[in-house]
């Protein structure tokens, strides 16, 4: 079971960045925006391949899909402020 966590904790910390990313976009921040762009798609090209190797995809993928909302959520909440 400690694969939910690591996979919850890493769509956490994808979706963060993801929607930080939006935010500097929406802002017209250049630089973070393009550095925050790399870092994406590091990220997700590295997460997308060992979630494909892993013989129990589908759990990882819900698990990941959790921590991408609750990473949204609180990094929304965090910029309401």
């Amino acid at each position: 079971m400690n694969w939910f966590i690591i996979y919850f904790f890493t769509g956490f910390y994808f979706d963060i960045l993801l929607t930080m990313y939006y935010i500097k976009i929406y802002e017209k921040s250049v630089i973070t925006s393009g550095i925050l762009s790399m870092a994406i798609t590091a990220f997700s090209t590295i997460v997308l391949y060992y979630i494909l190797l892993s013989p129990d995809a589908i759990p990882r993928i819900i698990a990941y899909a959790l921590g991408n909302g609750f990473g949204t959520s609180l990094t929304i909440y965090w910029n309401k402020k």
